[in-house]
């Protein structure tokens, strides 16, 4: 065999592996944004089903917990779980009672990969009626179960995996989440950098408030105490993991005391 044929072969395998490999997942790039298109509308706010909170990486980190937000029948005062503000990391958010969802049991594998499994193997026919047992509305009792728990849920609940009560996922965003959270669900973080846009517009906030008004010294205090608190709370944040950080341009017509 020739030297040139070895040499063609050699390449022509080097090629064919390097198209096996899959690319490597980012969470900013590929996992956040199907996070926002299917997952925020029940898991994005501070009374989210579970407390699972997918609008940032730090909220799916962070994981879930069955203590309810809003408990009217309690006698004593609760632990706020804001996010951002109460706990920061995984083990101060374990020891007020989350849990992961992206970290394997043993051999189990993740709670979430578990849940997007049972919703991808029950599909909904789209724009059909949803079946009767699955109830929402303010009634609903929501169940959180823990990875120990997922295989009684799946018995009890077997139409509702996740993303619940939707026709869900592609099967190309169902294989992109599970290979991530196979490969340990890993979590990019960027520092937040506005853009010269963003940074014009915080200006321009900074001056309006900062602008003396005759006898009304308080509003521009107490603007912009809030308002130094929203941009603090934005640059604790990750791009990517965390609302998109737009500042909005400020209008004096429009504020009135």
């Amino acid at each position: 065999m020739s030297y040139r044929i070895v040499i063609s072969i050699f390449l022509l395998l080097s090629s064919w592996g390097a198209a096996g490999q899959s690319p490597e997942i980012s969470y900013t790039r590929d996992i956040q944004p199907i996070f926002t298109e299917k997952c925020v509308a029940c898991h994005a706010c501070y009374d989210s089903a579970c407390q699972l909170n997918l609008g940032s990486g730090e909220g799916a980190a962070r994981g879930a917990t069955t203590v309810p937000v809003y408990d009217g029948e309690r006698s004593v005062a609760a632990a706020p779980t804001r996010l951002f503000h109460d706990a920061f990391g995984k083990p101060a958010w374990q020891q007020k009672g989350f849990y992961s969802v992206l970290d394997a049991q043993g051999s189990q594998a993740a709670l979430m990969a578990r849940m997007l499994e049972l919703g991808h193997q029950t599909p909904l026919q789209p724009n059909a009626k949803l079946p009767q047992d699955i109830v929402l509305g303010l009634n609903r009792e929501n169940t959180c179960a823990m990875p120990a728990e997922f295989d009684g849920y799946a018995s009890a609940h077997p139409k509702e995996g996740m993303p619940l009560a939707v026709t869900g996922l592609t099967d190309q965003q169902y294989q992109t989440l599970q290979r991530w959270l196979a490969s340990g669900a890993p979590i990019d973080e960027q520092g937040l950098v506005p853009s010269a846009k963003e940074a014009l517009q915080v200006v321009q906030w900074e001056n309006l408030l900062n602008a003396p008004v005759p006898g009304k010294a308080w509003w521009g205090a107490g603007c912009s105490s809030i308002g130094f608190s929203l941009i603090s709370t934005s640059r604790m944040t990750s791009r990517g993991t965390s609302s998109n950080g737009y500042v909005p341009e400020p209008r004096p017509g429009n504020l009135s005391i």
